[in-house]
C-alpha cells in the first residue's frame, strides 16, 4: 500500500520511528498545539491529537492535526466510535484526506463517564475492528477507481493494550486489527515492562510482527502523578515502579524511567517504533536526544 504517509516512507526505508501525543485540556488546545508542533519539529516523525481522550471535551482532533499539517508537520488524527456513528465516521475520514492527513487511529474511545460530560450519550454504532474495516474498504475503494494513491490513500492505525485482562486475548485482539485493515498498532504505555514482553513473545510466535508495525508507547510522568496514573482504567503500573518513582520524588524520574525503556524497546524484535505520550515538549526532546534518535531522517522518496 502506498500512501501520502512520511511514517509508511521511513518503515519502507527499515527506520525506527519516533511520533508524539499532547495532552489536550480543552481550554488552550489551539495554542498548545501550536507551540508543541513548532517545538518538536525535529524530534519526531510524526505528532499525534488525541479524539476526546477520557471522554473530556477538548479542541476535535481532525481540527488539531489540520493545524499541525499546516506547521509542516506530519500529523495523525484519532478517531473513536464513541461519539459518532458510521456516517460521520466516513466523513471524517474523507475530511481529513482533503485536508491532507494521511494518517488516522481507529479505536473505540472511553466512556463519557469517565470525563466532564458524563451524561454525553454515547453511540458506538461500529467498534473498532469495524472502524478499520471501514477505513480500509474506502482506501481500496478509492485506488480501485483509479485515484492517486499518494493523494488519496491513508495510513490506518488502531491500539492495543497488552496489559489488559483476560492476557492471552489481547494477541487475538491484535490479528483481528491486522486482518481487518490496520497498517499500524499503537500500545498501550508501558510501565509493566516484563509483561510487555512476554505479550511481544506471543506476537512473534504467530508472525504478528510481520503483519503490520508494532508501535510501544511511553509517558513521561511525575512521581506526584504516578499513583493516580495508576488507578486510571486500563493502566498497569507495578508496585515496584511506583515505589521506585515515588523514592526519586524528582520529576526527572519519569523522563529517566522512559529513557531505559526506550533503550530496550528499540532492541525488542517485532516493535518499529516508540509514541511518547507527553504533557512537557521538553521531556520528549530530552528523550529523543539522549537515545540518539536525533536527527531524524528527512526527504525519503516514496
Amino acid at each position: 500500500m502506498k500512501s501520502g504517509s512520511k511514517l509508511e516512507r521511513l518503515w519502507e526505508h527499515g527506520q525506527f520511528t519516533v511520533t508524539a501525543q499532547m495532552l489536550l485540556n480543552g481550554v488552550e488546545d489551539e495554542q498548545l498545539i501550536r507551540q508543541t508542533g513548532k517545538s518538536l519539529a525535529g524530534y519526531v516523525d510524526a505528532m499525534m491529537v488525541p479524539d476526546n481522550q477520557k471522554g473530556r471535551v477538548t479542541l476535535s482532533s481532525l481540527a488539531g492535526a489540520a493545524l499541525l499539517t499546516q506547521l509542516g508537520q506530519e500529523a495523525v488524527f484519532h478517531l473513536t466510535c464513541r461519539d459518532r456513528n458510521r456516517i460521520a465516521l466516513q466523513s471524517d475520514l474523507m475530511g481529513a484526506l482533503a485536508l491532507g492527513i494521511h494518517n488516522v487511529v481507529c479505536l473505540s474511545g472511553d466512556h463519557p463517564h469517565l470525563g466532564n460530560r458524563p451524561q454525553a450519550k454515547k453511540v458506538y454504532d461500529l467498534d473498532s475492528i469495524q472502524l478499520i474495516a471501514l477505513a480500509h474498504q474506502l482506501r481500496e475503494q478509492g485506488l480501485r477507481g483509479g485515484e492517486i494513491a499518494g493523494a488519496h490513500a491513508c495510513l490506518i492505525g488502531a491500539v492495543e493494550n497488552p496489559f489488559a485482562d483476560p492476557f492471552e486475548f489481547r494477541v487475538a485482539r491484535l490479528a483481528k486489527k491486522f486482518e481487518a485493515g490496520a497498517d499500524f498498532v499503537l500500545t498501550q504505555v508501558v510501565f509493566d515492562l516484563e509483561r510487555f514482553q512476554r505479550f511481544m513473545e506471543r506476537v512473534r510466535d504467530r508472525g504478528l510482527h510481520k503483519k503490520g508495525k508494532i508501535i510501544a508507547s511511553l509517558r513521561p510522568v511525575a512521581p506526584a502523578q504516578v499513583r493516580e496514573l495508576s488507578r486510571e482504567p486500563g493502566m498497569l503500573i507495578p508496585a515496584q515502579v511506583i515505589e521506585q518513582m515515588e523514592a526519586s520524588g524528582r520529576r526527572e524520574a519519569g523522563v529517566a524511567l522512559c529513557q531505559e525503556y526506550l533503550g530496550i524497546l528499540r532492541q525488542t524484535e517485532g516493535i518499529s517504533g516508540v509514541h511518547i505520550v507527553f504533557e512537557h515538549w521538553e521531556d520528549v526532546a530530552c528523550l529523543v536526544k539522549n537515545a540518539g534518535l536525533v536527527p531524524r531522517p528527512e526527504g525519503l522518496s516514496s
